[in-house]
């Protein structure tokens, strides 16, 4: 199991209005593909999920994100001759061997091809999303409205909606704990 981090994150407007009680991290915005990714492995492990990517090259604060990922293999179990179409996808969160959610995490404009990565997941049933700066949503919309197939499969979250649904996570582990676990 991953050990947990400390986020050194960018404090924003928004942020302020969460009680300091509820906040066990000193949060900032994402700034880069790899914290995006970091966030995801994280956010997935909190959620129960097995947890995969490929990046082991990079870091964030000096950890390697690999150190974050719950599986070092995609499982071969229902994937068999896709895993390798597959295994360039930025995060997978897996149930029981099976990818309940994969994630592309789009800085750069180039979309077609973590579409196709994207798109072998689909006779699974398997959530798929973009995650994206919000200087490029607009475009990532348009690319997806070229194709009304895209538009059917395709989620697209900004990077503000991920930190969003972290510090979510984190207020209700605060509020959980306390709940039940204080006299």
């Amino acid at each position: 199991m991953p050990k947990k981090r400390n986020l050194s994150l960018k404090q924003t407007g928004d942020r302020s209005k969460i009680p300091l009680a509820s906040r066990p991290y000193n949060h900032k915005v994402i700034s880069s593909h790899s914290e995006a990714v970091l966030l995801l492995l994280e956010i997935g492990e909190r959620l129960g999920y097995d947890t995969y990517t490929p990046d082991t090259s990079h870091e964030v604060d000096g950890e390697k994100l690999t150190e974050h990922r719950s599986l070092t293999q995609i499982p071969t179990g229902c994937l068999g001759e896709l895993v390798p179409e597959i295994q360039e996808i930025d995060v997978l969160w897996f149930k029981s061997d099976v990818p309940k959610f994969a994630f592309e995490v789009e800085a750069s404009r180039n979309y077609k091809p973590a579409a196709r990565r994207l798109l072998k997941l689909k006779p699974l049933r398997t959530r798929l999303f973009f995650i994206a700066p919000w200087r490029n949503i607009s475009l990532l919309d348009k690319f997806i409205k070229t194709d009304p197939f895209y538009k059917k499969y395709f989620h697209i979250r900004s990077y503000e909606q991920l930190d969003e649904l972290f510090m979510a996570l984190i207020i209700y582990k605060a509020c959980y704990r306390m709940f039940l676990y204080t006299a």
